[in-house]
């Protein structure tokens, strides 16, 4: 694989990776600030939840990615 067709690939999946995170983390907040307005003594913020929430947009967003650019998706044969 040439170093071109590598540097595509990687701005590809960064770029996919940067715009699934956005929507998810917009996505999140505005949940937790529903929550939160609907159910004001039910909701709690903790840093616990924060972190587990940063973690979960990650792992959902690399997943969404993967089969974009793995080896048998059809992305990889129409980048020659």
């Amino acid at each position: 694989m040439s170093l071109l067709r590598s540097l595509t690939l990687a701005m590809s999946l960064l770029q996919g990776v940067s715009v699934s995170v956005s929507v998810l983390t917009l996505t999140c907040i505005s949940v937790e600030r529903w929550y939160a307005i609907c159910f004001p003594l039910k909701f709690k913020s903790t840093p616990s939840r924060a972190k587990l929430m940063i973690l979960a947009i990650w792992l959902i967003a690399l997943s969404l990615i993967v089969p974009e650019v793995s080896p048998g998706s059809g992305n990889l044969r129409n980048r020659k």
